[in-house]
């Protein structure tokens, strides 16, 4: 006997010899289960938030209870659908056919097929949104609105990808002709069956501070009591994944000139607070060290 969870009506048949009644039992809680799902999407997916709102920009909260109980919500009694996932099988290969076969983000088709690509439970995380967008059906509303919004008025560029199999981020700019917009980065993992499971986007600030940043930095912390460093081991990363993990969970505030050892001296960084790029190392030690 099959019954689906939480139905607003549930069906039991305790008592019955028939194969032909279990088989009609089977059949009506399947239809009952595609039901369930398809209302829970409904009325949990939808999401109305002004993308241009500054002040849910600047005051941003992500409620991370909020997503999981969506998340709950958005999976009860979910079937996959349909995707080009399984034709791709690295996060960069996935990325590179969304953003710049499908275009998923300047077509509504292409938005849907970014959609598909998607587990059930996805979470995206726009920053320019006062919330994170949970579930197949709240992300491929949100694309394909901004898809139609943006459509014959420019493309995404892929500025830089990394080489990520199960997650990748990359960094675009948003380009009409020979005109430069918008740039970002974003940040994309996969689930174990290659389904996109979590994104976030974040779009450059409107305003751009400069070197504001630093004076501002400095006037926060200028009372602030020196903290002693914690003792970290100084070791080599084995690659771009361990680096980031050295650099910001074992080296940031502890120990700048470790932290330069590891940068090119022809580094380019782009901090989305500069309208330009800095580069080379005097340039990014000016940030690291007072950030």
């Amino acid at each position: 006997e099959r019954r689906t969870p939480q139905a607003p009506h549930r069906i039991e048949h305790r008592t019955s010899n028939s194969r032909n009644m279990r088989n009609q039992q089977a059949l009506i809680s399947l239809l009952l289960l595609q039901l369930h799902h398809a209302i829970w999407v409904s009325a949990f997916s939808t999401q109305s938030v002004d993308s241009h709102n500054l002040s849910n920009v600047i005051n941003r909260k992500v409620t991370r209870t909020r997503a999981k109980v969506f998340l709950l919500q958005e999976t009860k009694g979910s079937i996959s659908s349909p995707s080009i996932v399984g034709e791709r099988r690295a996060a960069r290969d996935l990325i590179r056919t969304l953003v710049e076969e499908e275009k998923c983000y300047t077509t509504e088709a292409g938005a849907q097929a970014f959609a598909d690509a998607c587990a059930t439970n996805v979470v995206y995380e726009d920053c320019y949104e006062s919330q994170p967008f949970v579930g197949r059906t709240a992300v491929a509303q949100h694309l394909t609105t901004k898809a139609a919004a943006r459509q014959n008025k420019g493309s995404v560029r892929v500025d830089k990808i990394s080489d990520g199999d199960k997650a990748c981020g990359f960094a675009w700019t948003w380009t009409s002709n020979e005109e430069e917009g918008l740039r970002g980065t974003t940040f994309v993992e996969l689930n174990e069956s290659k389904e996109i499971q979590y994104v976030r986007e974040i779009p450059e600030p409107i305003y751009k501070p400069g070197d504001l940043t630093l004076e501002l930095l400095k006037a926060v912390t200028k009372d602030a009591k020196p903290t002693e460093p914690s003792p970290f081991v100084v070791r080599v990363p084995k690659d771009a994944n361990d680096l980031v993990k050295y650099l910001f969970n074992e080296v940031q505030g502890q120990d700048s000139k470790e932290a330069m050892v590891l940068f090119s001296d022809n580094i380019v960084y782009r901090d989305f607070n500069y309208e330009d790029v800095l580069r080379g190392k005097a340039e990014v030690k000016k940030l690291l060290t007072i950030s």
